[in-house]
């Protein structure tokens, strides 16, 4: 039986539009306690578990649908010299994977025990694609460099994932 044939409970959708901003440090590590995550792979959620920002790579933050809190936040940081807030709207797309199987589709591209190793947030390349990879319970959202998503969303699917939006 051939991946494809194979069913999987595995659904993905695909956005495009959602603002993001980056922050990169002039430093790392950044001085502690300047409100962002210290710990590289470290997340900051909001009430709901929505993602705030998220310490994907050495220096570097990211914030995707930033609230105004948190672009002030991050505008205050680099008015004190400590980074540079990067406008990165259409750089990412964002994959949201839901059901029993998406974790299984995932290792496919890596070991994802071994990837996140105590992290919730990472960087690294899934089929050939750059990625920001955050695990959050059952629900695995990917931040996927846009000029590669269909690539990426093809994989899946060529793995017996199902494609909503």
């Amino acid at each position: 039986m051939s991946a494809r044939s194979a069913s999987k409970d595995c659904h993905v959708d695909l956005e495009h539009d959602q603002r993001m901003l980056e922050f990169v440090a002039f430093r790392f590590p950044m001085p502690h306690g300047q409100g962002l995550p210290d710990t590289p792979g470290a997340v900051e959620a909001d009430a709901h578990g929505a993602l705030v920002a998220g310490h994907f790579a050495p220096s570097r933050w990211f914030a995707p649908n930033p609230a105004p809190e948190t672009v002030g936040r991050l505008a205050a940081l680099a008015e004190r010299g400590l980074g540079v807030v990067c406008e990165v709207t259409g750089k990412w797309s964002r994959v949201s994977l839901r059901g029993r199987d998406s974790r299984r589709l995932l290792s496919n591209a890596a070991d994802l025990d071994l990837l996140f190793n105590e992290r919730s947030v990472v960087a690294t390349t899934l089929f050939d694609c750059p990625v920001i990879l955050l695990q959050d319970r059952a629900t695995w959202t990917v931040w996927v460099r846009r000029s590669v998503a269909e690539d990426f969303m093809a994989a899946l699917c060529a793995l017996g994932a199902t494609r909503g939006s």
